[in-house]
């Protein structure tokens, strides 16, 4: 049983922490590309 809980929290950092990557580098990418970590919102 505990090594079932241990997989299950070891599996969710594993994914947090990917998300949280891959969020960073879509900035990072945009920043590189635009000039600018701002995204272009259109105005209204």
């Amino acid at each position: 049983m505990e090594k079932a809980f241990f997989t299950m929290y070891a599996g969710q950092a594993i994914s947090i922490l990917s998300s949280q990557a891959v969020q960073f580098l879509i900035l990072w990418w945009i920043t590189v590309q635009t000039g600018s970590a701002l995204l272009p919102w259109p105005s209204r």
